[in-house]
Order: structure tokens, then sequence, then C-alpha cells
């Protein structure tokens, strides 16, 4: 079967004019193409030149995906993307699609997108009453936009084994007792999991990451109401990028001889 690039001047594209939108680094679209030979035709990728930034070649070819087939004189509407560079800022854009020799005006509008990566992914911490471990945490901004960084953030946690644990006690200590004592003895021990959310403080003078760049930043946790040899999880969150906590408290508040610091 002749390859597309060998049938310059026996398909086209329909289209006067393309549409993408999208964040990036993929931006979807539509695109028609009649096929006019008497074969079988099968188009892989185009490549569209104009929209203003370079491709990940350095060049100012950005390639459209499209998958397209077609029988002999068929004519086929089918999904594109075109790829552009993750750091493309918000905007639209005007280029053209090069089909043999053809060019096919298209427009582009590039939507905001806030993408962080977030390493370590899992930080696990052993704590004694008032202590407030700092970690390092690496941020990647991969999207196109800054991210503002937040002085103070919130992290949920919750007692890892509260729900079995509150269950075989209840059971155990009133399971003779009827199914609504066991309710609210089960209710009441559940509720005596609950804790405070750790309060995560960010230890940088960066008041943002701009896109694509990558910054190491300090964060100081302190929790409160932990109970000893309990295991805590939870999650502390940046944008779309979340580290996982592990927390164990090895020293109980009563058993504290410093007291909260």
């Amino acid at each position: 079967m002749p390859a597309a690039s060998e049938q310059k001047t026996q398909w086209s594209v329909t289209d006067k004019a393309a549409y993408f939108a999208g964040r990036p680094p993929f931006c979807t679209g539509r695109i028609s193409i009649q096929n006019r030979s008497t074969e079988k035709l099968k188009i892989k990728g185009l490549v569209v030149t104009g929209i203003g930034p370079k491709s990940a070649r350095g060049t100012d070819e950005h390639e459209l995906q499209v998958f397209a087939k077609a029988q002999p004189q068929e004519s086929v509407t089918v999904p594109a993307q075109l790829v552009v560079p993750p750091q493309t800022p918000p905007g639209r854009y005007t280029g053209e699609i090069l089909a043999g020799s053809q060019r096919v005006r298209v427009t582009l509008d590039v939507l905001e997108s806030w993408d962080l990566v977030a390493q370590p992914g899992r930080i696990s911490l052993k704590v004694r009453t008032g202590e407030r471990p700092v970690r390092n945490v690496i941020l990647t901004n991969q999207g196109n936009m800054p991210y503002t960084l937040r002085r103070t953030a919130f992290a949920p946690l919750h007692d890892q084994d509260g729900i079995h644990r509150s269950f075989f006690l209840t059971l155990k200590n009133f399971g003779k007792d009827g199914y609504e004592t066991v309710l609210n003895e089960f209710s009441r021990e559940l509720s005596e999991t609950e804790v405070e959310p750790a309060t995560v403080r960010i230890l940088t003078d960066l008041k943002a990451i701009a896109p694509g760049a990558t910054e190491r930043i300090e964060a100081q946790f302190s929790f409160r109401g932990l109970k000893k040899h309990r295991l805590y999880a939870g999650k502390l969150q940046f944008e779309n990028a979340e580290i996982i906590l592990d927390v164990e408290c090895i020293e109980s508040p009563d058993m504290s001889q410093g007291g909260k610091k």
C-alpha cells in the first residue's frame, strides 16, 4: 500500500480550517481527509508549522498525531492531537497544517495548566509530642502557569487501624448487650480515633515556581492529639501532586516531659 507521502496528489484535507484546544502537551481536535486514489489510504501523522513555540526538537514543526484509514474515494473525519511543549503559555495561536503541497489554516487555543510533581512520594515520620520535624520536598512545575506557594498547608490524618480497633473493642466489651448498645459504643469508640489535621509550614523565600522549574523547599510538620504507638495516614497536597504521609507517635501527651512547643 503506498504511504501517504507517496500519494501527495491523491488525498487532501477537506477542512477549510482546523481547530484544536487543550492543556499541553496534547491539544485535541478533528480533521477530515479525502482519499481520491484507487487504493486504500493510511495516514499516521502530519505536521503543523507557524504556531509559535519551538517543538521538542527545537524546530517550528509540531507533530499532529492522526490515524486515518480511508477506502478508495472515501472521505473520513477522525480525531487528532496537536503536540506542543508542556510550558507553552496559555493563549490563541495560528499556523498551518502541511498536507503535501496543501496548506490548511489551524487555530490553537492553549488552556491554563497546573501540573506539579512532588518528590518524595511518601514521607514516614516517628514523632514525639511537641516535635516539629522538617523534611525536604522537591517540586517540579510541569505546567504552563506559575505555581504560587502557600506558607501554611493542612494534611488531614486518620488512624489507620481505627475502624478495626473500635469494632473489636465494642464487640469484646458489649457484644452481648444488644445491637443498640453495640452501635452506640462503636460510634463512641470510633469518634475517639479522630485526630486534628497536621499543620505544615512551608519554609522558603520563594513566592512561586515558574513553569518548567524545579525547586527544593522545606516542610515543617506539627501534630496535635496523637496517641502513643498509633499509626496515622494522610496526604499533603500540592495542586495535583500529593505526598503520602505515614506518622507514628512514639510518645503520648501524658508521657511528655517538655510539654508542647
